[in-house]
C-alpha cells in the first residue's frame, strides 16, 4: 500500500554454515525517492569461509581465525546512502565485541564514509599477520605498497575506541584510532 513493500523476514543461508536475515520496509512512495528501512542479522560458524566464497581477501588477514560470529544492525538504504546504526559484531573465538555506526554516502563520483565504533577487547595477533608475513611491515618501499590507494575516490573518517587492544601479547588499555 502507498508504495511500501514489507519484508518479513527474508533469510538466506550463506557459506561458512551461516545465514543472513533481513526484515524491514521498502518505501517507494513518490516523496521518498526509494528507500529501505530495516534490520539485518547474520551469524555463522566460519566467517573466513564466507569471505572466501565471495572472493574477498585481505593479504594480512588470517581468514582461518574468522570463525564463529554474530552481527546485527539497523539499516537504511537510499539511492545515495547506506547507513548501519546500532551495529553489533561479536567474534566468539575470543569474545571480541564491536558496537557502533557506519554511514556511506555516494556523492559526485566520490564515496564518503563515517564510522564510529567501540570494541571491548581485540587481539591483533589473532586476526592479522603482524611480522614478516605482513606485506606492509615486510622489507621494501612502503610507497610502492600503498600506490593502489591513488585509485580510490573516497574520503571519510573512521574511529575505533578499544577498551583493550592486544598486540604481541601486550595489553594496551583505552586505545583510539
Amino acid at each position: 500500500q502507498g508504495g511500501n513493500i514489507l519484508i518479513m523476514p527474508l533469510s538466506v543461508k550463506i557459506a561458512g554454515d551461516g545465514f543472513v536475515r533481513l526484515d524491514g520496509v521498502i518505501d517507494n512512495s513518490l516523496g521518498s525517492g526509494g528507500k529501505f528501512v530495516g534490520k539485518i542479522a547474520a551469524s555463522g560458524k566460519n566467517l573466513g569461509e564466507f569471505f572466501k566464497s565471495i572472493e574477498l581477501y585481505w593479504q594480512n588477514l588470517k581468514l582461518e581465525s574468522l570463525t564463529e560470529y554474530k552481527l546485527t544492525s539497523d539499516i537504511l538504504i537510499t539511492p545515495n546512502e547506506i547507513s548501519f546504526s546500532n551495529s553489533y559484531l561479536n567474534f566468539s573465538k575470543d569474545g571480541s565485541e564491536f558496537l557502533g555506526d557506519l554511514h556511506i554516502r555516494n556523492s559526485d563520483k566520490n564515496l564518503d564514509f563515517v564510522g564510529n565504533f567501540r570494541a571491548n577487547r581485540f587481539d591483533v595477533d589473532s586476526y592479522f599477520f603482524t611480522a614478516g608475513s605482513n606485506i606492509y611491515l615486510a622489507p621494501g618501499s612502503l610507497l610502492k605498497k600503498l600506490l593502489w590507494l591513488n585509485n580510490l575516490s573516497m574520503s571519510g573518517k573512521f574511529k575505533i575506541k578499544f577498551d583493550a587492544l592486544v598486540y604481541n601479547k601486550e595489553i594496551f588499555k583505552d586505545q583510539e584510532t
